[in-house]
């Protein structure tokens, strides 16, 4: 046998460095590790924000563009109005006036006016008791 060649107490102490070299060893890879998550944390973070501020500055630019276009349209809207009614005729303009001040009265208010109507009339009313 091999064993009986070499003396316990070496075996042990041999045993007990090797034991130490691990512990060593898995410690250093624990701290760097550790380290390396750091490090990746950090990185993510930055690249967060990073793309926050390029997606807020995007965003506020198309708001920014959004509202110009709005603008410009409602400009181009009205000067083709305009233009609309310098072509109309007198007679027109006054009748488009009229339609756009129409005002539709309520429901109950165009029931009594509709049962005074059929009451003036003589078909009387058509709602029962």
């Amino acid at each position: 046998m091999m064993t009986s060649a070499v003396p316990p107490a070496s075996l042990e102490a041999l045993s007990l460095v090797l034991v130490c070299v691990v512990s060593v060893d898995a410690t250093l890879t624990v701290s760097a590790l550790t380290r390396f998550a750091q490090i990746a944390q950090a990185a993510s973070n930055t690249t967060n924000e990073h793309m926050e501020r390029l997606v807020n500055d995007a965003m506020g630019q198309s708001s920014q563009i959004s509202s110009a276009l709005a603008l410009e349209h409602e400009r181009i809207t009205a000067q083709m109005r305009s233009l609309r009614i310098d072509k109309m005729s007198r007679a027109v303009r006054f009748a488009v006036h009229r339609v756009k001040s129409f005002s539709v009265a309520d429901d109950a208010d165009l029931t009594e006016q509709l049962e005074g109507l059929r009451q003036r009339i003589g078909m009387g009313s058509e709602r029962s008791p």
